[in-house]
């Protein structure tokens, strides 16, 4: 929306919402771009430790499976 440059900055910041369409979508999507690159962010760093973890719990599994015995 193009504002003329006699209209003061006062003028411009009271003007309806409704004035400013798709821009509450924009920050919404904005938002949750951000929030999925920090939660990928933080799955990256814990990616390597996980695998571990999983292969430990593997092995475990494994070793109730083959011997029958829960040994905690």
């Amino acid at each position: 929306m193009h504002t003329p440059a006699s209209q003061s900055l006062f003028e411009t910041a009271s003007m309806s919402p409704f004035s400013r369409r798709g821009q509450a979508t924009t920050e919404w999507l904005l938002l949750i771009s951000v929030l999925v690159v920090a939660i990928v962010a933080a799955g990256y760093g814990l990616a390597a430790t996980f695998a571990g973890d999983m292969e430990k719990l593997g092995e475990r599994t494994g070793t109730v499976y083959a011997s029958g015995d829960l040994a905690l």
